[in-house]
């Protein structure tokens, strides 16, 4: 037997099940199965993660657990604030506590809402600074159970349903500054709040002035809790446009940043770029006419050959500094020219007379073929004369 308190905006059995139970208002659209998901993106360049709760507390992913998960993971990597944004029609207390103590691992959290904050949902108001559009709709209401068994089970059960009930009066009561006998004449029934109601009360501290997107199962989670204001004609959603909590995570921002705000960032994103871009154009001309210059000159040097010029200009390319090093400690060579005496001519040898045949060969072999065009004579007595 599944045992636990639930707090919905509309009645719904303990257990989980793939679509509600339809609401017992007189409204006879059909509640499709709605997504439950949480998602979250950590945001380094403001130090918080940008955490999104849609759908019912409690159902499918949307629990305390997958929100520690992304609570552990965050502090583990340095982060230490939290911006969430909620759309949710209610769910499970118990899981609603579970996902505040959570939080409250925090140093820092910031609650928007979306277009609906009901039951369940607005116990995380109460505990954190939030904000809200001027068209989201809020609810609070008494916690509910549905059970069943023995008269001793249903006695526990009642008693877990007391203890909830009077957790979330007292939350309520110091949220909105009044008794808990005042609360107590509040929430005899469904109460609905406008934003700027919410507000006045204490359950959100902030109202943003910006346009809320309306998607098709926000509107069913409207119709699903008995909401007073249906919007209508708004519920295609367009499914290109890019996620705005993605956005503003990338972008560095706080999580109910203005339109205005994400366009000036995302201009000045682009200026950055652009100028970023600028100067890496330039570097890379800089560094292309360094490398060249670098290449050419161990050519010159005649440390490598025209035909590996290419290949070294890679190279330096790559690794600037190793490749200049290396072409650094490559000889220079010289031309042989400068190395090697002018061969000995047949005038510079005339006080050469008692050159041997094989003094001719060691020390002058082209004088001595000169010899024997100038005076064959003696250069074959030469001959002659050789060791034998």
């Amino acid at each position: 037997m599944v045992r636990n308190s639930y707090q919905f905006g509309l009645p719904f059995f303990i257990g989980i099940f793939e679509t509600p139970i339809l609401p017992q208002k007189s409204i006879t659209t059909e509640v499709r199965k709605s997504k439950f998901i949480i998602e979250a993106y950590e945001n380094h360049n403001t130090q918080s993660v940008n955490i999104k709760i849609i759908g019912y507390i409690g159902g499918y992913s949307n629990e305390a657990s997958d929100i520690r998960t992304i609570v552990d993971h965050a502090i583990k990597n340095g982060i230490r604030k939290a911006d969430v944004f909620i759309s949710s029609g209610g769910g499970s207390t118990i899981e609603a506590q579970g996902m505040v103590l959570e939080l409250k691992k925090f140093d820092s959290v910031n609650i928007t809402v979306g277009a609906l904050a009901a039951s369940a949902a607005t116990y995380l108001l109460t505990q954190f600074p939030s904000s809200a559009y001027p068209e989201s709709q809020l609810m609070i209401h008494k916690p509910s159970i549905e059970t069943y068994g023995t008269a001793d089970e249903i006695k526990a059960d009642l008693k877990l349903l007391e203890n909830t009930e009077k957790i979330y009066r007292e939350a309520y009561a110091k949220a909105f500054n009044k008794t808990e006998e005042e609360i107590d004449e509040l929430w005899k029934n469904d109460y609905w709040m406008t934003a700027r109601e919410a507000k006045e009360l204490g359950l959100i501290q902030n109202i943003i002035t910006a346009d809320i997107e309306w998607s098709e199962d926000v509107i069913d989670q409207l119709l699903a809790c008995g909401a007073p204001k249906i919007p209508h004609g708004q519920s295609k959603f367009n499914h290109n446009k890019m996620d705005k909590n993605r956005i503003i995570a990338a972008l560095g921002l706080a999580a109910d940043s203005t339109d205005e705000q994400i366009y000036a960032a995302l201009a000045e994103a682009k200026r950055k770029a652009d100028v970023s871009a600028d100067l890496t154009n330039k570097l890379g001309e800089v560094q292309k006419h360094k490398v060249q210059t670098l290449v050419n000159a161990a050519i010159a040097d005649k440390k490598i050959t025209a035909d590996q010029k290419a290949t070294y200009e890679n190279l330096a390319t790559a690794d600037y500094d190793a490749t200049e090093a290396a072409l650094n400690a490559m000889p220079k060579i010289e031309a042989l020219s400068g190395k090697i005496e002018n061969p000995a001519s047949f005038e510079s040898v005339q006080d050469k007379e008692k050159w041997t045949y094989e003094d001719w060969l060691e020390q002058a072999p082209e004088a001595f073929e000169e010899l024997m065009k100038k005076d064959k004579a003696k250069a074959m007595a030469i001959f002659n004369n050789r060791r034998k």
